[in-house]
């Protein structure tokens, strides 16, 4: 009887040693398929970055920013030469410059060009478009003058509107511009905008002043041949 006690015993041991071996390699099995696939969605992710680093580079590559310089010289250096032009003929209190991309507004205060109610250039005018002109031929760029007014309404049996009045003051210059120094008419142009685009509120006599005024525009980044 002790002898079947005892093969018993052994065998309920050997059961105990079998199921924890059992439960140890499914562990492992398990851990060994969570590592996988853990590396598997790590090379995954990589395959995915290196793929979309790749396509950048090649966009990067491909994708060539469009030269502006070499159609077009800086605003800066026409601006300098125009103010040395001003300078050098006192004008500098009569003309303003202001430069924005692809743009450069030279400002004339109507007082210095036209009178009151008027669109004949005054006699002494040339002085103050004449240097301007002589830089104008010589640039490749469309030129728009436009002509501003205040907001007061205008009295005049010839220019029934501050609109019709400002358009008029433009192509005085403009015609003289043409007649005189033979600018391109092709690159030239005139419009008048009346009380409707004023640099400043027309809030007190000053900023009216202001707002009445001439613009020769340049703009830089229009060629006409």
């Amino acid at each position: 009887m002790a002898r079947k006690k005892s093969d018993s015993g052994d065998k309920d041991i050997g059961d105990v040693i079998f199921g924890d071996l059992m439960s140890q390699m499914l562990t492992f099995f398990i851990l060994l398929y969570i590592f996988a696939s853990q590396n598997t969605a790590k090379e995954s992710t990589n395959l995915f970055m290196e793929i979309r680093n790749g396509f950048t580079k090649t966009l990067k590559k491909e994708v060539k920013p469009v030269p502006t310089e070499t159609v077009k010289p800086k605003e800066k250096e026409i601006e300098s030469k125009l103010r040395a032009i001003i300078y050098d003929k006192n004008l500098e209190k009569y003309i303003d410059i202001i430069v924005e991309e692809n743009k450069i507004r030279l400002i004339f205060a109507q007082p210095v060009l036209f009178d009151s109610a008027s669109a004949t250039l005054k006699k002494d005018f040339e002085k103050f478009l004449d240097p301007i002109a002589i830089m104008l031929k010589e640039i490749p760029y469309e030129i728009v003058v436009e002509g501003h007014t205040d907001n007061v309404p205008i009295k005049s049996a010839k220019f029934h509107s501050n609109w019709v009045l400002s358009f008029f003051r433009a192509y005085s210059v403009l015609n003289y511009f043409v007649q005189k120094y033979e600018l391109n008419p092709k690159k030239i142009s005139a419009i008048g905008y009346g009380e409707y685009r004023p640099r400043f509120s027309n809030t007190s006599a000053e900023n009216k002043s202001m707002n009445r005024r001439i613009e020769i525009n340049i703009l830089t980044n229009s060629i006409i041949k």
